[in-house]
């Protein structure tokens, strides 16, 4: 019963971790530590990557986390639309089948990621720096008409939008986020 515990303490600082596996560790604080470096190198390896990175654009004032998860989320769906080795995965990217920094109106906004043939936009967003990323980031609409990352998408017809957010910041926001889901299901489809 005790390994089974251990296990799933593991499992859960995992999730919280967007998925770092964890080997070592007894208490939370060990496990959380070792997951969170474990993560960051995985981010920093995405970032070494200059082959995939040359696909994937992006503007200067992201972030390392963004840009990195970013090109780990490209790969992912390159995958999803049935990438089987590596040279499928830059050649989906080389052909534009997934495209990065996607203007959705000329000059006015961009998705961090678009597959055209699913008409589905992808946004990675981190929430750091952020007072309130759901009032303040996603569901955002500005005095000078500056839209946050779900408001871009009101009125584009048959458009799929994926969010994709940090598994901790996920768990700490669930109860917003869910509300924005609805809230956009109802009203904007």
């Amino acid at each position: 019963m005790k390994q089974y515990v251990e296990e799933v303490k593991k499992e859960f600082v995992s999730m919280c971790w967007c998925f770092a596996k964890v080997k070592e560790g007894e208490s939370f604080d060990e496990l959380f530590d070792e997951a969170e470096r474990r993560y960051y190198k995985l981010l920093e390896r995405a970032m070494r990557d200059y082959e995939l990175k040359h696909w994937i654009k992006h503007d200067l004032s992201e972030g390392f986390e963004h840009i990195a998860l970013k090109m780990i989320v490209a790969e992912a769906l390159a995958k999803e639309l049935g990438a089987k080795s590596r040279s499928q995965v830059l050649d989906m990217l080389k052909s534009r089948r997934i495209e990065a920094e996607h203007e959705i109106e000329t000059g006015k906004r961009r998705a961090d990621l678009y597959v055209g043939e699913k008409q589905l936009y992808v946004e990675v967003e981190t929430f750091y720096g952020t007072r309130d990323p759901i009032a303040d980031k996603l569901d955002y609409e500005g005095p000078s008409g500056e839209l946050g990352t779900l408001r871009k998408y009101v009125g584009i017809k048959d458009a799929k939008v994926r969010v994709v957010i940090h598994s901790l910041h996920m768990l700490l926001y669930l109860k917003g986020l869910l509300m924005l889901r609805r809230i956009y299901r109802n009203n904007y489809n």
